[in-house]
């Protein structure tokens, strides 16, 4: 890549002008304000992977930078083009206080050499990941957008944008409660299915999958192990575990996989109870959490008290009404409008 930035007038580097910039602000460690600044450190925002283009992020003091760039950094808010040494030409994009985003091309060798390069330049490599995040107005927005990055559901979204403002903090135990099953939209809750051989269960489970994830087949025991497989319910990511149908009278692999899929069951957020119409309820050490009628095209819609709702794989009638019985009875619609005094107690709970 030729060279663009060789052909401006923009200044070299100059100490007087780095020590006054107006982009640091209290940041400025000229200024005294030091402590604010982040340390000096870099870190690939891209994969390993060889690529077109790599981002790495370099934080702390910038004016460090300029000596291996070769040239002042361009004004906060902007960027341009620098030549990382004599390695690369790069973007370099220059944001708000210590936060400086370089872009070269995305070459593993040339990775390595311009990570030698930063670290020499007393920038060492930080694999870890942020706990700031240089578009954020502040530390709350901040702590918002690194749960935003971690979160496996959609619906963590809308929750964690409207948390703009700081509430008070959980001190009763039905808030404590409400700050576990929010930790449900960062890190998939588990969702177990249970029910008899042939009650329809993986049926089931590759209807809401909307793939072949488990073996259907009219013989008992087709399921000898559990599958799980992470669906989206409505807007909550769960671990969605299908389990082999519970009987009298298994073979020897086949009850080892019911020991398995009981272990399952003990650890579960919810459990899932799958009955086909006249077919009985699994036994369980433990109630379940819903009960499902299944194959509901066989058999009339009739009030049944013992099961919560009636479902069709073949047609997917009621997989909608599931979903959202399981997303609310995991996530409580209430709880997505807490205001929380610390986002983080959402992961430490």
């Amino acid at each position: 890549m030729a060279d663009a930035a060789a052909t401006t007038t923009e200044p070299t580097v100059d100490a007087a002008a780095t020590s006054t910039d107006p982009s640091l602000g209290d940041n400025d460690p000229s200024a005294g304000g030091a402590d604010s600044v982040p340390r000096r450190s870099h870190r690939w925002l891209t994969s390993d992977a060889a690529g077109a283009i790599a981002v790495v992020e370099v934080l702390g003091d910038p004016s460090g930078l300029e000596p291996l760039l070769g040239r002042a950094l361009p004004p906060a808010g902007t960027h341009a083009l620098r030549r990382i040494g004599s390695l690369d030409d790069c973007v370099c994009l220059r944001l708000a206080g210590g936060f400086v985003a370089l872009m070269p091309h995305g070459g593993t060798a040339l990775r390595r050499a311009i990570t030698q390069a930063l670290c020499a330049a007393g920038y060492p490599e930080s694999p870890a990941a942020p706990d700031h995040w240089p578009e954020a107005a502040g530390p709350r927005e901040s702590a918002a957008l690194c749960l935003l990055a971690r979160a496996a559901s959609p619906l963590a979204i809308g929750f964690l944008l409207a948390q703009s403002e700081s509430g008070a903090a959980p001190d009763s135990v039905d808030e404590r409660e409400q700050v576990t099953r929010l930790r449900r939209l960062i890190e998939p809750p588990t969702v177990v299915l249970v029910g008899a051989p042939n009650a329809g269960k993986s049926t089931l489970t590759n209807a809401l999958a909307g793939r072949d994830v488990s073996i259907v087949w009219h013989e008992p025991g087709s399921t000898r192990d559990w599958i799980a497989v992470r669906i989206n319910l409505h807007g909550l990511v769960v671990d969605w575990i299908d389990t082999p149908g519970i009987r009298h009278g298994a073979g020897e692999i086949e009850a080892l996989g019911m020991e398995l899929a009981h272990r399952r069951i003990a650890q579960a957020d919810l459990v899932v109870a799958i009955a086909e119409p006249g077919g009985d309820w699994p036994q369980l050490d433990r109630p379940p959490d819903l009960r499902v009628r299944s194959k509901s095209d066989l058999a009339p819609q009739t009030a049944e008290a013992a099961a919560d709702l009636s479902v069709c794989a073949r047609t997917g009638a009621g997989l909608s009404e599931l979903a959202q019985r399981v997303r609310d009875a995991l996530v409580h619609p209430e709880d997505l409008t807490l205001k929380l005094s610390h986002l983080e107690s959402i992961v430490s709970a």
